[in-house]
């Protein structure tokens, strides 16, 4: 996965995970090409969520 592109989308305010829970996740991906994407929301995203996502999509 070292060569990968990666966006990491996770909410500040998740009742599985803590935001520091996230970040060590977000730490332990082997690649340089990764993006932590947070939102201020619970486990379900805002319903806009996928505009912030647009660039992801656009280079696939």
């Amino acid at each position: 996965m070292k060569d990968e592109k990666l966006w990491f989308v996770t909410a500040n305010d998740d009742e599985y995970a803590t935001v520091s829970e996230n970040k060590a996740s977000f730490e332990m991906f082997d690649t340089e090409n990764k993006k932590h994407i947070s939102f201020d929301s619970g486990n379900i995203l805002p319903e806009c969520y996928y505009k912030y996502l647009s660039g992801w999509f656009k280079k696939i």
